[in-house]
C-alpha cells in the first residue's frame, strides 16, 4: 500500500468558473484502501467480503 510520502507532488490550480456550480475537489487517494484491505482478506483467508463493514465476525470458514 503506497504511503504519503510515496505520492508524487501534485500542482492545484483554481479555476474561477462563474458558468459552473461548485462541486467538490474529493480525496480520491483514500477511495483505494477500502478494496485493498478487502482484497488483502481475500488473499489470506479466500473468503471474499461483499459488503460493508469489514468486520471479524464476518470471516466465516
Amino acid at each position: 500500500m503506497p504511503r504519503f510520502r510515496d505520492v508524487p507532488e501534485i500542482e492545484v490550480v483554481l479555476l474561477d468558473r462563474k458558468d459552473l456550480p461548485s462541486a467538490g475537489a474529493g480525496e480520491t487517494p483514500i477511495m483505494g484502501l477500502a478494496p485493498a484491505i478487502g482484497n488483502a482478506i481475500f488473499d489470506a483467508t479466500g473468503i471474499r467480503f461483499r459488503s460493508l463493514p469489514m468486520v471479524p465476525h464476518g470471516l466465516k470458514a
